[in-house]
């Protein structure tokens, strides 16, 4: 259920952080994320830093959930990109599910 209600808002926007691999550089982004039903999975496109107004930080991205987190489509590898965009899929849509069961 919590799938149909997210595609009645796609896509949608997500802000949230990537800390750079053994760094202490951590990096607000946004992206635009689309469920796609068939497996189902999310594309994550146009990240941007904030004050970026063109272009795009990473290329497209696929991910799923997977038990105990969040994997990249091609080759079902974990990593700090996909459990920090995850995250805040994650986040979204728990908000989304609660605005839709208080207006019923």
């Amino acid at each position: 259920m919590l799938n149909a209600i997210v595609m009645k808002e796609q896509p949608y926007k997500i802000a949230f952080d990537f800390a750079l691999d053994n760094s202490k550089i951590v990096i607000p982004l946004t992206a635009t994320v689309e469920l796609h039903h068939s497996d189902p999975y999310y594309v994550i496109s146009d990240f941007k830093s904030q004050k970026q107004r063109e272009g795009t930080v990473f290329p497209d991205i696929k991910i799923k959930r997977k038990t105990g987190g969040w994997v990249h489509l091609e080759g079902e590898k974990e990593t700090h990109l996909s459990e920090a965009i995850g995250k805040a899929i994650d986040v979204y849509e728990k908000a989304v599910q609660s605005r839709q069961s208080k207006s019923g």
